[in-house]
């Protein structure tokens, strides 16, 4: 598989485009097939959609980890507290808002804030975390990249 390639330029950028496509499609196909699933109510004694989770997941990490080590962190955010906050907080709203739906049938006034919270905050901490210390380690890696092995890097 490794060794000189046998596309052109023009052929590489159609194929990265094709396999970006097809990464799309399928993360947000996981993402669709989880959430029918979990809206249907399927699987509520098996948890039926573990499998897709595993799969988007692994993608997930995969991308994230490769992108990082190469010192890319995406085409139109920047690496910082701000944007962190704002996807950390995209996470919370992702998972406390099925849980507050959820947790509506209970009939008290606070199970369903309570339910969201539970789950929205330790959500929004993690995804902070992991992507401050991703970012973190993303600008190191672009900075290390720039300088390159000869150049000292003060």
């Amino acid at each position: 598989m490794r060794g000189k390639s046998r596309l052109d330029e023009m052929q590489e950028l159609a194929l990265l485009r094709i396999e970006s496509r097809a990464y799309k499609m399928m993360t947000w196909g996981l993402i669709a097939a989880i959430a029918v699933q979990m809206a249907l109510g399927l699987g509520r004694e098996k948890v039926t959609w573990l499998g897709e989770c595993a799969v988007l997941l692994a993608v997930s990490v995969y991308v994230s980890a490769a992108s990082a080590r190469r010192g890319i962190w995406d085409r139109h955010l920047r690496p910082d507290r701000r944007t962190n906050a704002l996807l950390s907080l995209l996470a919370g709203a992702i998972v406390g808002i099925p849980a507050y739906v959820a947790a509506w049938s209970w009939h008290r006034p606070w199970g369903p804030v309570l339910a969201a919270a539970v789950l929205a905050v330790p959500t929004f901490l993690l995804t902070y975390a992991i992507t401050s210390a991703l970012a973190k380690y993303t600008v190191r890696r672009q900075q290390e990249l720039e300088t390159g092995p000869d150049e000292d890097p003060r």
